[in-house]
């Protein structure tokens, strides 16, 4: 079948959009296109990509390798390489796989790229440094599997290799490929101690059964860290104390045991253990690097010992005492000192600067904020002339426009790749007059141009996001800050644990927010739609405000860890202020996270013209025991 598009010449962009779509899908039919026709299309090029994609196997090389040529400077080309190579090594055309490679990622690739030098007589550059490709945690692709079976034979696998990738192995959590290593061990005795590993991997309590571990095994110390590395996952303050009693047992490696003792010190000095500072505190000073200097300071404030504070404060290096967060709290450590002229000099400094501890310091001052607005100027002939001059922001935008959004992203980063900072400043004030938000932020922030606010804190979804607040009688500027820092406001991200759309939910806390909200979610991706997202998205805030004290930050803290985890982070007794609770958080992600909303929210107040005086406060509740 023959698809027919008739474009007339100058036709719009939108028109041209329509029969470009129309054509691309009566290609992936494998239907004939005329594609001539669309020569003075950006995404011409896409449309010969999908041609030759569909008919690799028939195609002469010269074909291919004059798009290769014609496009290289494109994604198209980046994508149809791979392909081309695969369909070269399938049909063992290796001596044209060898004129048409180039280094890349691709390990099968790689692995191809080694036949083809062994089917042209190159053995030895085919087994080249080929025990780093076969040193891998993760299973490697059957195109290596005759590379690697000529290495064996020529004994280049030996049993301290397997042992090493067995090890890599487990350290990644892949114990199918563990179990093929074990099966590589020629002796009975190292397959059984490989099987140990695996058992202490399912049940890291057997580490405890001494009669299981011979101090003169090579790898009891392996198998022994392991098993704490996973108890400390599930039960740290457990594990620490495991830690203590097998130092007096076995001879573990020192390096070992020192990196396991300070990882188990920031677990449980993280998590408040009465004992969490007296171990960060018994490190060797080789121990001590920035994590433990900063829980350090953290334990000592939780604990309200704000002289303790003080000395730990002092110990920061150089470098680490000039950071504002760190500053802020040399400040609040003075003021409960009694030190009030030293804490408001601190204070003062800090209170000039938009970003979360500036408007905590502006709080404790009792001053505005400073939310500072200074738009790049670029004009609309500057704009004009980058688009025109760079093909691939043309196929971005055009891809972006019709919703191919990682192809988009794709041809976006490559075609700025490149760019000096005031190119860079101007293509991200095109993408923002696109729309294009996630890109216009992403694209300013590499040139370090912190205070264009419309460019970095757009408004898009107005009227949803308004709607929704009105509805669950929660701040817009709220709901904006987490989209903000959730998606970056891409309405089709998945994250890699698999969250959806601007908001970021889970597909099973979605579904349950339609039911309670009485909706029906055809399927998962119904989440990648703006209005459902921010409809799920505003109720679940809602949801974790009323379950937490109708306390924002602890909202907050939840839609990124969960309600479980924020309930066990609540004080034991008595209110703790707001701003020692969020410092004290003790997940990394969920610290950063909540800090980055409680700052954005600020500045989203300032953007949809409400009033900025106290902002912080108002989300920044103390924080009550759990009851």
């Amino acid at each position: 079948m023959t698809f027919h598009a008739s474009i007339a010449q100058g036709a719009d962009l939108s028109i041209q959009r329509l029969a470009f779509q129309a054509a691309d899908n009566a290609l992936q039919r494998g239907d004939s296109v005329s594609i001539s026709e669309f020569r003075d299309y950006p995404l011409y090029p896409y449309l010969i990509f999908r041609d030759l994609d569909q008919r690799l196997d028939q195609l002469p090389a010269a074909d291919v390798r004059a798009f290769l040529q014609t496009y290289a400077d494109s994604p198209p080309a980046r994508r149809l390489r791979p392909a081309w190579l695969r369909q070269l090594a399938s049909a063992q055309r290796w001596v044209e796989f060898l004129q048409d490679y180039q280094p890349g990622g691709d390990v099968a690739i790689e692995c191809w790229r080694r036949q083809a030098l062994l089917n042209t007589d190159r053995v030895d550059e085919a087994l080249q440094a080929i025990e780093q490709l076969w040193m891998s945690a993760t299973a490697l692709p059957d195109a290596c599997d005759p590379l690697f079976k000529l290495w064996q034979e020529r004994g280049g696998l030996t049993v301290e290799r397997t042992w090493q990738r067995f090890d890599l192995a487990m350290g990644k959590g892949e114990r199918r490929l563990a179990r093929y290593l074990q099966g590589l061990l020629p002796a009975a005795a190292d397959r059984a101690m490989a099987e140990l590993w695996l058992q202490v991997d399912e049940n890291p309590r057997l580490i405890l059964e001494t009669g299981r571990f011979a101090n003169n095994n090579p790898h009891t110390s392996d198998i022994l860290i392991h098993g704490l590395q996973r108890w400390s996952r599930s039960d740290s303050v457990t594990a620490a104390a495991v830690l203590d009693t097998l130092k007096q047992r076995y001879r573990l490696p020192e390096n070992q045991v020192a990196q396991l003792e300070r990882t188990l010190a920031l677990f449980v000095a993280s998590r408040g253990q009465p004992d969490g500072l007296t171990r960060l505190t018994a490190l060797p000073p080789q121990q001590v690097n920035a994590a433990v200097r900063e829980w350090r300071v953290r334990a000592s404030l939780r604990r309200g010992d704000w002289n303790l504070a003080l000395k730990w404060l002092d110990a920061l290096s150089p470098e680490e005492s000039e950071v504002a967060q760190w500053q802020y709290w040399r400040a609040r450590t003075l003021e409960a000192l009694g030190n009030k002229s030293g804490a408001q000099a601190i204070y003062s400094q800090l209170a000039g600067k938009r970003d979360y501890h500036g408007f905590l310091a502006a709080d404790r001052l009792a001053r505005p904020y400073q939310i500072n607005h200074v738009p790049l100027q670029v004009p609309a002939q500057e704009l004009d002339a980058l688009e025109e001059r760079l093909p691939g922001l043309q196929r971005a935008r055009e891809l972006y426009l019709l919703g191919r959004g990682w192809e988009a992203r794709v041809e976006w980063g490559y075609a700025i790749r490149n760019l000096a900072d005031d190119d860079l400043k101007t293509a991200a004030k095109l993408a923002h007059r696109w729309g294009w938000h996630d890109q216009s932020i992403l694209t300013l922030a590499r040139t370090g141009y912190w205070d264009d606010l419309e460019l970095r804190f757009p408004l898009p979804h107005r009227d949803q996001v308004f709607t929704r607040a009105q509805g669950e009688n929660i701040d817009p500027a709220w709901i904006y800050a987490v989209m903000r820092q959730e998606s970056i406001f891409q309405s089709d991200v998945k994250s890699p644990a698999g969250a959806l759309g601007l908001m970021q939910l889970m597909p099973a806390t979605g579904q349950r927010i339609a039911r309670d909200l009485q909706l029906s979610l055809p399927d998962n991706y119904a989440l990648l739609q703006a209005d459902t997202n921010i409809l799920l998205g505003a109720h679940y805030l809602r949801y974790a405000l009323d379950k937490l004290q109708g306390n924002p930050l602890l909202a907050t803290a939840a839609y990124n860890a969960g309600l479980e985890a924020v309930t066990q982070w609540l004080p034991n007794q008595g209110d703790q202020e707001a701003d020692l609770w969020a410092e004290t958080i003790p997940y990394e992600e969920t610290r950063t996270y909540v800090k980055r909303v409680m700052e954005y929210a600020t500045i989203y107040q300032q953007r949809l013209g409400q009033s900025s005086d106290g902002s912080m406060k108002t989300r920044m509740k103390p924080v009550q025991p759990n009851s």
